[in-house]
């Protein structure tokens, strides 16, 4: 929609905010009141369907009229000219959380679990309500920068799961700008078949996020959006645990419940997650002290208290007999601390190491007087290659960034780590590599680890690498079985 367009109206587009596999959110302004709002116009294709239609005027509406603070405010819905449901909400600034993943990539524990406290209140709120989310994922989690500080606010209620498969079925699809995942990582299993959804959808959901904001990945990866929730029907999800380890005992089981195949056996719902997390948090704020330090302490002090002890009952026991035979023994044990002083010995090993260093020290001074005058007479050639701007030295300093660099640290701990999936979504950020090539090989790695081999043969076609020439023909054959 172009700046100016009038919806319903009364409310005037002022700019574009984003569009995704949904729909398209623009900044608006009503024409009566004067204030912004952010508009909300699905596509035609989600429109057009009566279910879509209905959960997203009843629901959508409802869960914003709720007040609660971490679900945005909704203050109109219609119908456009052309069939397109659109949606009138409060405009925030700040950015969703799928946005920040792309920068921070990992959380700091603390952090994220205090962020999910927030999207389970919201939760609560709702469910209480009678309404299910169905679609929660990252892009729908706003982190809104208010006085008060980092704010979550929820979006997106009323989109049906159905749609939401029917999105996320293509290869690797993106329903917003910048995201690398799709709305079925964050699914749970039970949504594959046309069964009504409940809180425990929405649960899952929670367990998902929590999982890749710990550990920078998600638990399950797969080609297309019906192979992945079968294979999360049929395997249990990994623990965090492996791929982060030191979280509290308490996060870890949290976040195994809230992907147990069984809809039954996770949470009941948002209220029951709220407790938990402020369980997770007091353990992170006020961590209990480390037994393996302060347990084997006591135990030596212990005995060494009752030996002398056992000394004494025994000395008391034969006082009446021997007592003068222990006189001589205190002489006998002060004798045996003077030997100690031998290991003094080392003081002739002091002797051999001084004529060694003034040697080397002598023979590194020469060299460096010559290196001194080569850079006066560089600066020509150095100058001359400045004033040639290319795209080579744009990309040299994209790929320099400080995101960059931590995208590239990132795909080197998964490639050490295996863990291919989180090599894939790094490997996407073309622009954090010196070369397309090296992007390639290592996307067509990841394919062939996760199975997808007709994807390692198209990433790898092509590439003159002796290491990547033999994964071809392993996955030229397994494409062909």
């Amino acid at each position: 929609m172009s700046v100016g367009t009038l919806i319903a109206g009364r409310y005037r587009i002022l700019a574009g905010l984003g569009e995704g596999g949904m729909g398209a959110v623009y900044l608006a302004e009503h024409l009566e009141v004067g204030h912004r709002v952010a508009v909300k116009v699905l596509h035609a294709e989600p429109s057009a369907r009566a279910s879509i239609a209905r959960r997203f005027r009843v629901d959508a509406c409802r869960a914003g009229s709720l007040g609660d603070p971490h679900i945005v405010e909704v203050f109109d819905a219609g119908v456009l000219l052309d069939g397109r449901l659109f949606l009138v909400m409060a405009y925030l600034e700040g950015r969703d959380l799928a946005q920040e993943l792309e920068e921070v990539l990992v959380f700091d524990a603390e952090r994220a679990c205090s962020l999910m406290r927030q999207v389970t209140l919201g939760l609560a709120t709702a469910h209480a309500a009678g309404i299910v989310h169905c679609a929660l994922k990252p892009s729908s989690v706003m982190l809104a920068a208010l006085p008060e500080g980092e704010v979550v606010k929820l979006l997106d209620f009323g989109l049906a799961a159905k749609v939401v498969l029917h999105a996320g079925a293509g290869e690797h699809p993106s329903h917003e700008a910048g995201a690398h995942s799709s709305s079925a990582d964050y699914m749970a299993p039970e949504q594959a078949a046309s069964v009504a959804a409940t809180p425990a959808v929405d649960v899952y959901a929670v367990g998902v996020m929590l999982y890749e904001l710990l550990s920078g990945s998600l638990p399950f990866t797969a080609r297309h959006a019906f192979e992945l929730l079968n294979f999360k029907l049929l395997h249990a999800a990994p623990s965090i645990d492996a791929r982060r380890p030191g979280l509290p005992p308490r996060l870890v089981r949290l976040i195994a419940d809230c992907l147990s195949i069984d809809p039954a056996a996770r949470p009941a719902d948002g209220a029951a997650l709220v407790p938990r997390l402020d369980a997770v948090l007091a353990d992170l704020r006020n961590p209990a002290p480390r037994p393996a330090e302060g347990a084997t302490a006591p135990q030596p002090a212990v005995r060494r208290r009752r030996w002398p002890l056992a000394l004494a009952a025994g000395l008391l026991l034969t006082a009446g007999v021997a007592s003068v035979e222990l006189a001589p023994e205190p002489a006998a044990a002060i004798e045996p601390p003077p030997p100690a002083p031998t290991p003094a010995a080392p003081a002739p090993t002091i002797e051999p190491p001084p004529p060694a260093l003034p040697a080397p020290t002598v023979v590194p001074l020469a060299p460096p007087q010559p290196a001194l005058e080569l850079p006066r007479t560089e600066p020509g050639p150095k100058v001359a290659r400045r004033p040639a701007p290319t795209t080579d030295t744009d990309a040299d300093e994209t790929h320099l960034s400080p995101r960059c660099q931590r995208i590239r640290a990132k795909a080197t701990e998964a490639r050490r780590t295996q863990r291919w999936g989180v090599l894939r979504d790094q490997s996407r950020h073309h622009e954090c590599w010196a070369s397309e090539p090296e992007v390639r090989k290592l996307q067509a790695k990841a394919a062939m680890e996760l199975g997808d081999f007709s994807g390692c043969v198209t990433f790898g076609a092509g590439l003159r690498d002796p290491e990547v020439e033999q994964w071809l023909k392993l996955c030229r054959l397994r494409a062909e079985d």
